[in-house]
């Protein structure tokens, strides 16, 4: 029997993939509770034009996310630390980082930035931010001594 898979299911498949499995299988459990269609033709034309509408719309959230990549990578963000010129007393969070993104307009998530390692030494450092699976933005900070 041919289902179409509304979720994931281990050892099965992955959402809307068409896959074949035993008749009792299908029926009692895929299908009965709501992981399966059976495939027939209609369920089939209408998989198609939902995985033609979610291309789509992943396409344009795509496009809308370089273009805030574009913004983010022409920013240059300034912080200062105390310290010498051998050592620094304290780092930059990335709380600190996401409060300057959002007084430049851009509201993101802690969670998106990728941060290799502290930012704790003078200099220019560059961490990427997350912004879609296939979009990922490069941001400059610049960390300068603190003068009293």
């Amino acid at each position: 029997m041919k289902v179409i898979l509304l979720k994931d299911v281990k050892k099965v498949g992955k959402k809307d993939e068409v896959v074949n499995v035993k008749d009792g299988y299908g029926n009692n459990f895929l299908i009965k509770q709501g992981f399966a269609l059976l495939a027939d033709k209609e369920q089939l034309n209408n998989l198609d034009q939902n995985i033609k509408i979610r291309t789509k719309e992943e396409n344009k959230e795509v496009k809308h996310q370089e273009k805030i990549k574009k913004q983010l990578e022409e920013l240059q963000f300034n912080f200062s630390l105390k310290g010498s010129s051998e050592k620094t007393f304290g780092s930059i969070s990335s709380k600190q980082i996401t409060e300057e993104l959002t007084k430049h307009n851009h509201k993101i998530d802690k969670t998106k930035l990728i941060i290799d390692g502290k930012i704790n030494t003078f200099g220019i450092h560059f961490i990427k931010i997350m912004l879609h699976k296939d979009v990922i933005a490069k941001l400059k900070i610049v960390v300068k001594e603190e003068n009293e």
